[in-house]
């Protein structure tokens, strides 16, 4: 880990990104994820530290992890997009009809929403940096991106949904990236 995004090897724009919102969420250091099996196994072994998750010992590679069933990522109606126009994102439905696919808000509104519950709140935590494509890099379909998370549970479990790591980050140029931003939320030391 590192202490500031100028200390990571970032393409400028990533770099930006990763410093605005740093500056935003306060994270103790940062982590430029490399995408390696021996970094998946790191990400585990601190989970299992933690208590996140827990060896099965019947099977390699096995992990019970058990979360809380209110967590927005198991909330279809508490996770958003954001794009330029809602067409973009939400399917067109009859009126009066709500679809069942992604729920989107103006970036205006993200920000207000931003700006009342991101402040500080990876204070104490390590924040990841996720360089991620969706499909194999070359592809005219594929869609690269970084995540930012505080999360050693989605930085492991991006690794398994996505390609991640360093030649995801060497795809990237200029500004052709998804910025995507995730936290548990809760600053440390924890209050009850």
């Amino acid at each position: 880990p590192v202490q500031k995004a100028s200390d990571l090897p970032l393409p400028p724009k990533v770099a930006e990104y990763v410093a605005a919102k740093a500056a935003l969420l306060t994270p103790l250091d940062l982590y430029l994820c490399t995408g390696t099996k021996e970094e998946a196994a790191q990400f585990f072994a601190i989970m299992e530290a933690n208590g996140m998750v827990e060896k099965l010992p019947k099977y390699d590679n096995c992990w019970l992890t058990r979360t809380d069933p209110a967590d927005v990522a198991r909330v279809e109606s508490k996770t958003v997009i954001t794009t330029p126009t809602r067409r973009e994102t939400v399917p067109n439905t009859k009126p009066g009809v709500k679809g069942q696919l992604n729920n989107w808000i103006s970036k205006e509104e993200l920000d207000e929403c931003g700006k009342k519950r991101w402040p500080g709140c990876m204070k104490g935590r390590t924040m990841y940096v996720i360089p991620f494509s969706m499909g194999p890099l070359g592809s005219p379909l594929t869609k690269l991106g970084i995540e930012l998370t505080d999360s050693p549970y989605i930085a492991a479990s991006m690794g398994i949904m996505t390609r991640m790591g360093t030649p995801q980050l060497n795809a990237i140029e200029g500004d052709n990236f998804i910025k995507c931003l995730h936290s548990v939320g809760q600053p440390l030391p924890m209050k009850t």
